[in-house]
C-alpha cells in the first residue's frame, strides 16, 4: 500500500476533529487536545517517513487509524500523568506553606513583647550590681527599683544630692557596659517599666 503526502492529508482532516474530540473528553482543555492530537499525527508522519513526496510503501496489516489512537492514547495518559505530578507537587508546597503559617500564627499568639530578654536582662542587671561598690548600688537601688527622688536617698543615706548623682552616674555607666548588647531593649524596657 502506498502512502503519500497526499493520503496523509485525508488522514488528517477525516481524523483530526474526532480524535481532538476524544482527547479533550481526558484532558479537558481544547487547546492541550489540539497539541496532543498534533504530536500524534507528528508522530506518524515520522514513523512513517514521508518527508519525501513521491509516497512509501507500508505493509497492509499496519492500521494507521489504530496507530493514531494508541499513540494518543499514550499522549493524553503522559499529559495526565505529569498533571498528577505537578498537583501533588502543589499540594505538597501547600501543606508545607500551611504548616509554616500554623507555626508562625502559634508564635505570634504565644509571643509576650513584655517578657522577651527580660529574664535574661535581670540577670546581667543583677549581676552588674553585685560588681558595685555597696553605695553606688545602694543608690541605683532607691532611684529606680523604689522610685524615689534624689534628695530622699541623700537624705536616707546621709550624702549631699550632688554625690547621689555622681553614684547614679557611675551606676548607670557600669550597666550601659554590662547590657551594650541589649541597650536599645532595655530603654524600651525602662520606659514600660518592667525592669
Amino acid at each position: 500500500m502506498k502512502f503519500t503526502r497526499n493520503e496523509y492529508e485525508n488522514l488528517f482532516r477525516e481524523f483530526y476533529p474526532a480524535l481532538v474530540v476524544v482527547a479533550r473528553r481526558f484532558v479537558r482543555k481544547t487547546s492541550i487536545a489540539e497539541d496532543l492530537v498534533m504530536d500524534s499525527f507528528l508522530s506518524l508522519w515520522e514513523r512513517l517517513g514521508t518527508e519525501s513526496g513521491g509516497g512509501i510503501d507500508i505493509p497492509e496489516e499496519f492500521n494507521l487509524r489504530a496507530y493514531l489512537v494508541v499513540t494518543l492514547k499514550n499522549k493524553c495518559l503522559d499529559y495526565l500523568y505529569s498533571c498528577q505530578l505537578h498537583q501533588a507537587k502543589h499540594k505538597q508546597i501547600y501543606t508545607r506553606n500551611l504548616r509554616l503559617i500554623d507555626a508562625n500564627l502559634h508564635s505570634l499568639n504565644a509571643f509576650n513583647p513584655e517578657t522577651l530578654f527580660t529574664n535574661e536582662i535581670r540577670t546581667v542587671v543583677n549581676r552588674q550590681l553585685e560588681q558595685m561598690p555597696d553605695l553606688t548600688r545602694e543608690v541605683f537601688e532607691a532611684s529606680r527599683f523604689y522610685g524615689r527622688t534624689y534628695k530622699e536617698i541623700a537624705d536616707q543615706l546621709g550624702i549631699t544630692e550632688r554625690r547621689v548623682t555622681y553614684e547614679m552616674t557611675k551606676a548607670l555607666t557600669k550597666l550601659k557596659l554590662g547590657l551594650k548588647d541589649y541597650l536599645p531593649l532595655i530603654l524600651l524596657l525602662f520606659a514600660v517599666n518592667l525592669l
